[in-house]
């Protein structure tokens, strides 16, 4: 233990101090230097991984136990500084820091808040260890924390830029396989902007074996009794895969693009360790922590959301108050309301779960938005198994707009007090609304449906309207067809009478909708002409008969008027049907009809004729 160094330490004041000897080995550093520091709970192996990176144990490095207690307070330097070159060429002198186990029982939470800020803005290498594999609390932890080390940052004497800051390892320890893909995007994407890169490390539980045979838990409890070379085991190979990982990938810890010698980054301490032992800071991780513990349950209204943190960031300010001089409390407030939430840069403690609460918000949008639609279609399915097809498309468009506004209005009373955060729109209702109309139904420029959820129902009811309009135009055009074949024929102006009366029938009778017109246009082109043709042809037929008839009847006339002229017998009129008289053998009868001469009796001349052949006649 009397070579490590505790570079920095807490009094009961809550100062952070700083050891001179420690920070005189790093000013004595005449190269660029590259800083790893690991950080996580207690009794998980950080300083054991830190002595691996030196090559050293225990009892030369980084004190480890298998207790319950802290082995670290504070934060420890190895005074041992490593030469490396890493795998861009860089050649570096690597510091290592090892830091005491967060959330132990003997420490408060604005120290473990220090702790990870300290070590978060010291490292260009930053190890993150948990146990097990990164879950939402870790990432709401690590967030939270990237969040108060950025303001300090800014606020610093020493600014830094994107590439200035540390990659991260996420190491998860006793932990096999990845299986949490999706939390570690959701990492990425929530500290992305406070690490030059974001990785992941698995290892494995110890199952270290040594040629003593004993038991892995018995030689872990006693480890740094025996050579690591003397181990094997898939924890022993990761470990030191694990390290070559670190050494390939640790780099120069750089402010403002400015590669870090040993006297610039013992400056850089300084003046981290003075911005953190500012009042308005200790405030600040006070008012952190109110915070962590008021917002456990994302989302929250914003009116709720704002009288919570007006009322943590007054009493912040009350025991700030009550602790430093009256005239300066004008302007440490000033300050201290930047740190919480600085509205130009939209950043601070309060930004943090201004954020969080809106990124908890639009979720609660989408997936309420997801639902409205699933109840779109249940509704639906239900309220139109109760009707009849065909309806009137009034009916239809009432059922199915009284279904949307219901749920529209769900989703509006859901998102109340969510909206908008003051002057800010957080969910964009009408967006949501348009999103929704278009689920429900996409119209062309003609204002006809051509997709959506309703389509399926509006073809269903489209249908059964086009069905309904063509049985019955069917039925009134064979109808009109049957007139049409009756003698006498119908003149045209009577037929297109009857198309005129149809028309006006079905126009009357029908309600107005696209399937009805189409229907009729449908059935007129298909029948009116082709029924016209027929009428004509049965007109020019009839006129035929009639013509022939009438030739007929003229001829006949004409041939009455030839015999009477002949036998000078002008009433003579021939009988098409002639009997026989007085028994003639010509099995003839002759009528009260046969030709007679003018005193009225029989004309004789006829009947001397009879018997000759018809060609006689």
């Amino acid at each position: 233990m009397a070579n490590i160094i505790q570079l920095i330490e807490q009094y009961k004041n809550g100062k952070l101090v700083l050891d001179k000897n420690g920070l005189t080995i790093i000013e004595n550093i005449k190269e660029p230097v590259g800083v790893i520091v690991t950080i996580g709970k207690k009794r998980i192996g950080k300083s054991f991984l830190m002595n691996r990176l030196l090559e050293i144990n225990s009892k030369t490095g980084f004190p480890i136990s298998h207790v319950n207690q802290p082995c670290t307070k504070g934060i420890y330097l190895s005074p041992k500084i490593i030469e490396h070159q890493n795998k861009n060429g860089d050649k570096i002198k690597l510091i290592l820091l090892d830091t005491e186990g967060l959330e132990s029982s003997e420490v408060t939470k604005e120290w473990d808040s220090k702790i990870f800020i300290l070590s978060l803005l010291l490292s260009s290498y930053f190890i993150y260890n948990t146990t097990g594999t990164y879950t939402r609390d870790d990432l709401e932890k690590i967030s939270f924390i990237t969040h108060i080390s950025g303001k300090i940052r800014k606020n610093s004497s020493s600014q830094m830029n994107t590439n200035d800051y540390p990659e991260l390892l996420w190491l998860c320890r006793d932990y096999k396989f990845d299986q949490n893909t999706e939390i570690m995007k959701e990492t990425k994407d929530a500290i992305n902007e406070s690490f030059k890169r974001i990785n992941a490390f698995y290892l494995p539980y110890p199952d270290l074996q040594h040629s003593n045979g004993l038991p892995s838990r018995k030689l872990l409890l006693d480890i740094d009794n025996y050579n690591w070379v003397d181990f094997k085991g898939e924890f022993y190979d990761e470990v030191n895969k694990l390290c070559k990982t670190i050494k390939d990938n640790v780099e120069i810890k750089r402010i403002n693009g400015t590669n870090l010698k040993g006297h610039m980054f013992a400056e850089y301490i300084r003046n981290i360790v003075d911005c953190l032992n500012n009042d308005k800071i200790i405030y600040v991780v006070d008012m952190l922590e109110a915070l962590k513990l008021t917002f456990k349950k994302f989302p929250i209204k914003w009116s709720d959301f704002q009288l919570s943190e007006k009322s943590i960031r007054n009493s912040c300010l009350k025991e700030f108050e009550e602790n430093i001089s009256v005239s300066n409390f004008d302007e440490f407030k000033a300050e201290f309301e930047m740190y919480v939430f600085d509205a130009n840069t939209n950043s601070g403690v309060y930004a943090h779960y201004i954020k969080k609460n809106t990124d908890a918000i639009n979720a609660l949008s989408e997936n309420t938005l997801k639902d409205m639609k699933n109840r779109y279609r249940l509704e639906m399915q239900k309220n139109f198994q109760n009707y009849k097809f065909p309806l009137d498309w009034s009916s239809f468009e009432n059922i199915e707009n009284e279904i949307a506004k219901d749920l529209l209005s769900e989703f509006k009373k859901k998102l109340d007090g969510y909206a908008q955060y003051q002057s800010e729109k957080i969910v964009d209702v009408d967006s949501f609304e348009k999103n929704f109309k278009e689920f429900r139904e996409i119209r062309d420029s003609n204002k006809i449906r051509i997709g959506g959820e309703s389509l399926t129902f509006y073809k269903r009811n489209s249908e059964s309207l086009t069905k309904k309009f063509e049985n019955y135009l069917k039925s009134e055009w064979d109808l009109i067809r049957r007139k049409c074949n009756v003698s006498p024929c119908l003149s045209i102006q009577q037929y297109e009478s009857l198309v005129y009366n149809l028309q006006t029938t079905y126009s009357s009778q029908t309600p107005n909708c696209l399937e009805k017109d189409t229907c009729w246009k449908t059935f007129y082109d298909l029948n009116y002409e082709n029924i016209k043709v027929v009428l004509k042809n049965n007109q020019v037929l009839e006129e035929k008969i009639k013509k022939e008839k009438e030739e007929k009847e003229k001829l006949k006339s004409q041939i009455e008027n030839k015999i009477s002229q002949h036998y000078n017998c002008p009433s003579l009129s021939i009988s098409h049907s002639r009997s026989s008289i007085n028994g003639s053998s010509s099995g003839r009868s002759l009528s009260d009809s046969s030709p007679r001469c003018k005193d009225g009796s029989l004309d004789m001349r006829y009947k001397v004729n009879w018997g000759k052949n018809k060609s006689n006649d």
